[in-house]
């Protein structure tokens, strides 16, 4: 069976015992996050040579989101006081943030919590969720690690729907 191909293959890769591989592969936070950023993608940028994260950094106020905002505003003000501490940003990936095309981000990220816009609020979730998929999909993060991240990946998820739900 492949499963137990993959598990046995993880625990020999990662020299760990065949639990904690199995363990990582029972938390699926990782896979739904990449099918819903799939149907994101898909439904908000389509097209072939899209550059998600500058369409982010460059949305306008064109738009509403209704029902679920309330739930994504909640989730997203969770990552930007995650994110307020220097330490925790530059964790994030190092080497984006510290171009300059991210100061957009940064600035979202530097002022204060009740002087931030719809807006503002929704770029910075989207990007903090575009920041987790790379790193999961294209990053540094090994697959053994996940676990640690279980949390904010289930805030991904959860951003992410709300989104797609809440945009009219």
């Amino acid at each position: 069976m492949l499963e137990e191909k993959v598990q046995k293959y993880l625990a020999e890769h990662y020299e760990v015992e065949e639990w904690e591989a199995k363990d990582v592969m029972e938390n699926k936070g990782s896979f739904y996050l990449l099918l819903i950023w799939g149907i994101f993608e898909q439904k908000y940028f389509p097209g072939k040579n899209n550059n998600v994260f500058n369409k982010i950094k460059k949305m306008k106020n064109n738009f509403k989101i209704y029902d679920c905002y309330n739930d994504f505003s909640q989730i997203a003000l969770s990552f930007y006081d995650t994110f307020k501490d220097d330490n925790r940003w530059q964790k994030l990936d190092i080497d984006i943030l510290s171009n300059k095309k991210n100061d957009v981000f940064n600035n979202i990220r530097c002022k204060k919590r009740e002087d931030l816009s719809e807006i503002e609020i929704i770029r910075f979730g989207l990007f903090i969720i575009y920041r987790y998929r790379n790193n999961i999909f294209h990053g540094m993060k090994e697959a053994i690690n996940f676990n640690q991240y279980t949390k904010e990946i289930e805030d991904c998820v959860n951003l992410l729907i709300a989104y797609l739900k809440g945009v009219k």
